[in-house]
């Protein structure tokens, strides 16, 4: 198992080592990037901003990944700004 913060170089030099290595992006890192993206969505540390990026933390938590790449499809359907879908 290879726990890091999801760069990019992380999982291809070690894992790359480690063929058969589970990577896994540590919460707080996770938790970071979910708050980021929400920000940018819904804007600075709004209500809307808080209430999704929990959601969305509480289905990571309970490992519904499919759910939150649900969501994201959704959410990335509706938006038009191009700021907004690079998040």
């Amino acid at each position: 198992m290879l726990l890091g913060d999801g760069a990019p170089w992380i999982w291809n030099h070690e894992g790359g080592l480690l063929k058969e290595a589970i990577c896994i992006v540590d919460w707080y890192h996770v938790s970071e990037h979910v708050w980021m993206c929400g920000r940018v969505l819904h804007g600075g540390n709004t209500a809307e901003t808080k209430a999704w990026a929990k959601e969305i933390e509480g289905l990571l938590w309970e490992g519904q990944v499919r759910a939150i790449l649900e969501r994201l499809r959704t959410t990335l359907a509706r938006t038009r700004a191009k700021s907004k879908r690079a998040v």
